[in-house]
C-alpha cells in the first residue's frame, strides 16, 4: 500500500499532458495503437489491455504487470503461428527510399515511438524526428511532484517507467548546419572519418572512441 493515493494523475491531466502508455492507461483512458491503428501482425493475435482508473503510482505499477503477462500470450500466440522462411530481411548497407514525407507510430514498452521522416532519395534521410514515450511520459513528472511529500518522490518517479537511454533517441536529428548542436555536429564528423578511414585527432587509432564518447 506504500504507493497507493501517491502521485495520481487524473484522466484529463493525463491527456492535456501528452502522457502515452502505461501511464496514459493507468489513468483510465483505454488506448493502444496496436488495437487502434492495427499494424503488422497484430491483428491475428487475441490479446487484453488493461486499464485502471486508479491513477496513482500503484496502478501504473498494476498495469505494466498485466501488461507483461499479455505479453507472454502474445508470444505463445506467435509461436504456434509463425511461418516457414526467413527470418531476417535483408535490406542491404544503404537502403534508400523515395523522396517524400512519412509519419508513422508503433506501441512500444513504455508507449508510443512515432517517428517523423523527410526523404530526399537519398541513403540518409533529410530530417529525422523521433518522439519516445520516456520523454512524453516525463513531462507529466512536475505536475505529480507538486505538493507531495519528499519520500513519496521515488515511487512516483519510478511509477513513470523512465528509461534515460531511450531518452537519449527523442529529438530532431537533421543534418549537420540545419538544427542540429554544434557539439553533435563535431561528433557524427568524427564517426564519418573514421567509417571511411579518413585522418583521426588520436593518431591514426580508427578504434578509439571520438572525443566525448566513452570507451567501448
Amino acid at each position: 500500500g506504500r504507493t497507493r493515493k501517491v502521485g495520481i494523475l487524473s484522466r484529463d491531466d493525463a491527456i492535456r499532458l501528452g502522457t502515452t502508455g502505461t501511464v496514459l492507461r493507468a489513468s483510465g483512458v483505454n488506448s493502444d495503437i496496436r488495437k487502434d491503428e492495427p499494424y503488422s501482425v497484430y491483428p491475428d493475435f487475441d490479446f487484453n489491455v488493461p486499464v485502471s482508473n486508479d491513477g496513482d503510482s500503484w496502478a501504473r505499477l498494476w498495469v505494466a504487470i498485466e501488461e507483461m503477462k499479455e505479453s507472454l500470450k502474445i508470444l505463445r500466440q506467435a509461436f504456434t503461428k509463425i511461418p516457414d522462411g526467413p527470418v531476417r530481411l535483408k535490406l542491404g548497407p544503404q537502403p534508400r527510399v523515395p523522396a517524400g514525407e512519412v509519419y508513422t507510430r508503433t506501441e512500444a514498452a513504455r508507449g508510443e515511438m512515432s517517428y517523423h521522416i523527410v526523404s530526399d532519395g537519398t541513403p540518409r534521410p533529410y530530417r529525422l524526428k523521433i518522439g519516445v514515450p520516456s520523454f512524453k511520459n516525463m513531462l507529466a513528472l512536475p505536475h505529480l511532484l507538486k505538493g507531495c511529500h519528499i519520500a513519496d518522490i521515488p515511487p512516483i518517479y519510478w511509477s513513470l517507467n523512465f528509461w534515460p537511454l531511450e531518452n537519449l533517441q527523442n529529438g530532431d536529428h537533421g543534418r549537420a548546419g540545419d538544427g542540429i548542436p554544434a557539439q553533435r555536429a563535431r561528433h557524427l564528423a568524427l564517426l564519418e572519418a573514421r567509417e571511411h578511414g579518413g585522418p583521426r585527432r588520436d593518431g591514426g587509432n580508427r578504434n578509439a572512441a571520438p572525443d566525448g564518447f566513452p570507451d567501448r
